[in-house]
C-alpha cells in the first residue's frame, strides 16, 4: 500500500501536487520549531479588506468584485492565514489527484493523468473549505478574544520562538482561558530577545495582530 502510494505520488502528472505538498510540510515543520512565524496575516487581511471595499462600493457596477469576495469568503481567505488556506487546498487536491488517477487512469496515460490532476483544483477548494470550516470558527473566536475582551498591553509574555527581533517572533501569554500564542516584535530600544526571555507588551497593531514587546530587566517594571 505504501509502495503504491509513493509510486502514484511520483508519477509526472501528480508530481506538481506532490512537490507543493512537500513545500507545505517543510513550511509547517520549520514553523513548529520557531524558525518562521505566522507573519502572513497582514497580507490576508489587506487583501480581504481591499476586496470588501471594492465589493461594497462598486458591486453593482462590477459584479466580478462581489464574486471574488464571495469566493474568498468561501475558502476562508482573510479569516484564516494564507498558508492555512493554501495547505488545506494542497492536501485535498493532492489526495484527490492520487485517488482519481489510481482508479481512473490505470493505464497511466499522461493525457488522462494530467487532466485529472488539473481538474481536482475546484473540488479540492470545496473540500478544503468544508474541512477548514471548524478551524475558521475557532480562529475567529480566538481573534475576537484577543481583540475584544482581552487587553494585551501591559501584560507580560514569555518568548517561544528562538528569537524575537524587529521582523520576527512569537511569545506566550497566560490568560484565564489558558496560554495564548501571539506574534510579537521587539521594540527598537529593546534589541533582540531569546527563547525563554520575559517581555512586556507595550503596544499593539490590531490590524495585523502584532504586538511590540520590550525585554523585562531588573530596572523595568510594568506600565
Amino acid at each position: 500500500m505504501i509502495e503504491e502510494l509513493f509510486t502514484e505520488a511520483l508519477r509526472w502528472y501528480n508530481l506538481p501536487w506532490t512537490l507543493m505538498l512537500v513545500l507545505v510540510l517543510l513550511y509547517w515543520l520549520i514553523a513548529v520549531f520557531g524558525i518562521v512565524d505566522l507573519d502572513f496575516l497582514g497580507f490576508d487581511l489587506d487583501v480581504d479588506a481591499d476586496v470588501d471595499v471594492d465589493a461594497d462600493v462598486d458591486v453593482d457596477a462590477n459584479p466580478g468584485a462581489g464574486a471574488l469576495a464571495g469566493v474568498m469568503e468561501f475558502i476562508h481567505l482573510g479569516s484564516l492565514p494564507l498558508m492555512v488556506v493554501v495547505s488545506g487546498l494542497v492536501i485535498c487536491a493532492w489526495a484527490m489527484a492520487l485517488i482519481g488517477n489510481f482508479y481512473l487512469n490505470s493505464g497511466n496515460s499522461g493525457v488522462i493523468g494530467f487532466a485529472v490532476s488539473f481538474a481536482v483544483a475546484i473540488p479540492g477548494l470545496i473540500i478544503s473549505s468544508l474541512a477548514l470550516w471548524p478551524v475558521a470558527v475557532f480562529y475567529k473566536r480566538l481573534e475576537d478574544k484577543t481583540d475584544g475582551n482581552l487587553t494585551m498591553i501591559g501584560r507580560t509574555c514569555r518568548v517561544r520562538s528562538d528569537r524575537v527581533d524587529a521582523h520576527f517572533g512569537q511569545a506566550e501569554v497566560s490568560t484565564p482561558e489558558g496560554p495564548l500564542v501571539i506574534n510579537v516584535r521587539s521594540a527598537s530600544e529593546s534589541g533582540p530577545l531569546l527563547a525563554g526571555d520575559s517581555a512586556l507588551i507595550i503596544s499593539e497593531d490590531s490590524q495585523h495582530m502584532l504586538y511590540t514587546v520590550r525585554k523585562i530587566t531588573n530596572e523595568l517594571t510594568k506600565i
